[in-house]
């Protein structure tokens, strides 16, 4: 595929992609009046990594990273029948060991929460997980389907299939939870009980597009074919290596549980504000470069193969960089017009914005790792993502605990977010390292001559942005502090930043 069908994509995966962020948005907002940051808030976040974690290990994630080269080598190889074949008996697989590991999940908490006596939020956030764990098989299956569209490049469905987790979510905010009681604690049952729902109707909608590929989802046997079981050799260790990015979020969660009943809804709502530029155009950049790179990886084409990365690192960086200085500039009138409404009070707004801040320089670093994984996951070379993840992994717990220990009361939090950022950037610096011996050099001068020009113009975004908004709040007066105000004061500043971004970019060349 030519840079410009790769940017079309992209195009394509991102803006279905930024609906979805949008619609997630506005979930969290909900979220945010309902709940705050309160137990019932918490002990949710905490309860809905876990199926999260399995959804990332053997959906999108792992399971992506193995079966896609597999696909389109197959596909090149034995044709259409060939490739159907393969999808069908991965998919058989799939659903038997998702129904067990379901089925083990349930019973095991079960069990923990008949046996044992737990504080008030661990008790509440193992009566959510039992609800929310069935959300893992479904999610699991939409994943696998969604992984199967993208290896025939069919973008478009998978982007907007996030799009029904929001709006169940939503419907349970506005419909259900109203009217099962006035504690956070009850109401918090609605939107439990539509995770799983939402991960049904996710598998659903995606399986006329499958017939229309001739894909169907019957048992296939074969277990013994050659290319399953080169798909099951390198899930292994895809999965480990997934694994390793997504305990590092788990743990990072379970510890600020420990910091106090409020950090993990700090912490998540000033995640789900770096995840908008993330979702939007890290994740459609690394959902369509996984069977663009596989391609040029089957047709041994080294150098369009270093071109693609080359290009996709610098266009990717083009739109972080503003990202990351615009959230640390803006982040306390982003929050406070976003979330600060009824259960979500001016501590809550301080205490996300106190994360987000340090979360924001993270944006610097992603471009890196979701651009060089989805690489060597191309490559079918699994194993060096898996080392620098454990690696990775050790220095965020590590760094977690020194920060959690040290930091200043109401800062803890801050101190988990500080480890992240740091891991993140040794992993960006040890992908850069592997890649260049592995494939050769991906041109670090054009990249490295970009990404100084990038930093400069966010400088200048960072400043003209912070200033706007001072000048805005100035001549609005008391306005500024009403919600129609406020948000003229930020989109003033926004547009100040963006504008002087632009200018800087164009005047030092991109």
């Amino acid at each position: 595929m030519e840079q410009r069908g790769v940017i079309r994509s992209i195009g394509l995966v991102g803006g279905l992609t930024a609906v979805s962020r949008l619609l997630g948005l506005a979930r969290d907002m909900l979220m945010a009046a309902a709940f705050g940051t309160s137990m019932a808030m918490s002990a949710f976040v905490v309860a809905f990594k876990i199926p999260n974690l399995f959804r990332a290990l053997f959906g999108e994630g792992a399971l992506s990273a193995a079966f896609v080269p597999v696909f389109v080598e197959t596909r090149g190889a034995e044709g259409e029948g060939g490739a159907r074949g393969l999808a069908r008996r991965v998919f058989t697989l799939l659903v038997l060991a998702l129904a067990a590991l379901v089925a083990a999940g349930v019973v095991g908490v079960t069990f923990a929460l008949r046996a044992g006596t737990f504080a008030p939020r661990v008790e509440l956030t193992l009566r959510l997980l039992r609800v929310m764990l069935p959300y893992l098989g479904f999610i699991c299956l939409a994943a696998a389907q969604m992984g199967i569209l993208n290896a025939y490049r069919r973008f478009g469905i998978p982007a907007a299939v996030p799009w029904v987790l929001n709006l169940v979510l939503i419907g349970a905010l506005l419909g259900v939870a109203p009217a099962l009681g006035a504690a956070p604690e009850d109401r918090i049952w609605a939107v439990a009980w539509a995770v799983p729902l939402a991960g049904f109707l996710q598998a659903a909608v995606q399986w006329p597009a499958l017939f229309r590929l001739g894909f169907r989802p019957w048992p296939a046997a074969g277990f013994r074919d050659r290319r399953l079981r080169q798909v099951m050799r390198l899930l292994g260790p895809a999965a480990l290596g997934r694994a390793v990015v997504q305990v590092n979020v788990l743990v990072d969660t379970l510890l600020a549980l420990w910091v106090g009943a409020w950090a993990p809804a700090a912490l998540f709502f000033s995640m789900q504000l770096i995840n908008l530029p993330i979702g939007v155009f890290a994740t459609a950049v690394s959902t369509v470069l996984l069977p663009v790179l596989a391609g040029q990886a089957a047709d041994r084409a080294p150098e369009a193969f270093r071109a693609t990365v080359n290009h996709a690192l610098r266009l990717l960086l083009l739109v972080m960089v503003p990202a990351a200085f615009g959230l640390a500039a803006l982040g306390d009138p982003i929050v406070a017009w976003l979330l600060q409404w009824r259960a979500f009070t001016a501590e809550s707004t301080l205490l996300t914005v106190r994360a987000l801040r340090v979360y924001s320089a993270s944006l610097l670093f992603y471009p890196f790792v979701k651009v060089f994984v989805p690489a060597f996951h191309a490559a079918q070379d699994m194993r060096a993502p898996l080392r620098i993840g454990v690696a990775a992994m050790g220095l965020n717990v590590a760094l977690s605990v020194l920060f959690m220990a040290t930091f200043p009361a109401g800062y803890e939090h801050a101190g988990i977010a500080l480890a992240t950022v740091i891991a993140a950037a040794f992993s960006a610096l040890g992908f850069g390292l592997v890649f260049h011996r592995r494939f050769g050099a991906p041109g670090w001068g054009a990249i490295g001559r970009s990404a100084a020009r990038l930093l400069a113009a966010g400088l200048a975004l960072a400043a003209a942005a912070r200033g706007a908004h001072a000048l805005a709040r100035l001549a609005l007066g008391a306005a500024a502090d009403r919600k129609p105000g406020a948000l003229l004061a930020l989109l003033l500043a926004v547009a100040a930043g963006g504008a002087v971004y632009g200018a800087v970019v164009q005047a030092l060349g991109g």
